[in-house]
């Protein structure tokens, strides 16, 4: 409730800020899309004092919602301005995920409960990264990168209260994966970590590939990581077992770029994308050793 409610607080007075520096200019659909991300955010703080599970799964499918509504007006010539998101093919394969974890939100479905998380996590994490870049010259990127965050924030915090993580995890076919066996802990990180990487990878590859020659080495890599999430949570070992292996590729591709990177400001946009690609890595590689190590116990 407390950090939905300050997300809320931060929405409205990041829009003040940026109106009374004249920053929005003439623009009317910015300030809307603030208020009614701090009116949706009050709504989950709400929601959470009062203890409603199903207003909560509600307001984060809507929220999910805004994704896909976007891509559409964007075909339609609409311009979102500086709270645009992703773009290119990128973006209609984000908008249809987040259609597909729409759906499953509201069917309690534990695979969208990670997909919403990872999602929240990505806008937080993202928002952050960029939000710190903005502050040597506050502005519009400010503006838009806090009310990003303050979304995001409120998502998660709504997902993450103890009784909606229960209406999701009480359903029988999710019994596997509340055991605190450390196979199973290592392979739900290793899961949500992939699910934050996935995206960032068609991002990069599709929109800013600084070193050229990485860019379909990227796609390859987020085509096998959403195949290998999949294949784990549809209790398949192949499915862990490649998640395992392209940890290797997120900590090669991160270093590759590193490597091949000289000019300062490329190399900010190369640590960017590694923040989440080596962390994914790292988790993906020490639950390939753990599952490993089982497959050889149980030989």
């Amino acid at each position: 409730m407390i950090v939905a409610t300050l997300a809320s607080v931060a929405a409205a007075l990041i829009t003040w800020w940026a109106l009374d520096r004249g920053l929005l200019g003439d623009r009317r659909f910015e300030p809307a899309a603030a208020a009614t991300i701090a009116a949706w955010a009050l709504a989950i703080a709400v929601a959470s004092l009062r203890g409603h599970v199903g207003a909560r799964v509600v307001l984060g499918a809507l929220g999910l919602a805004a994704v896909p509504i976007q891509w559409i007006a964007e075909r339609l010539g609409w311009d979102p301005g500086p709270l645009g998101g992703a773009r290119g093919p990128a973006a209609l394969i984000i908008a249809l995920v987040c259609l597909l974890t729409l759906t499953g939100l509201v069917r309690r479905r534990l695979w969208a409960f990670w997909l919403a998380c990872a999602g929240a996590v990505l806008g937080v994490a993202s928002g952050a990264l960029n939000l710190l870049g903005s502050l040597a010259a506050p502005g519009l990127l400010t503006w838009s990168t806090t009310v990003t965050i303050a979304f995001a924030s409120a998502a998660l915090a709504g997902l993450l209260a103890a009784d909606v993580r229960r209406a999701f995890h009480e359903d029988d076919r999710a019994a596997l994966w509340r055991a605190r066996d450390p196979l199973i802990v290592a392979l739900r990180w290793m899961i949500l970590a992939d699910l934050v990487a996935t995206p960032t990878l068609l991002i990069y590859a599709w929109a800013q590939p600084v070193v050229p020659e990485t860019a379909t080495p990227a796609a390859v890599l987020a085509f096998i990581l959403g195949l290998g999430a999949i294949l784990t949570v549809a209790r398949k070992v192949i499915g862990a077992l490649l998640l395992s292996l392209s940890g290797v590729g997120l900590v090669a591709l991160a270093a590759w770029n590193v490597h091949a990177t000289l000019e300062a400001p490329a190399l900010a946009i190369v640590g960017y994308y590694a923040i989440f690609w080596v962390p994914a890595g790292l988790l993906s590689l020490v639950a390939g050793a753990r599952l490993l190590a089982r497959l050889r116990a149980a030989s």
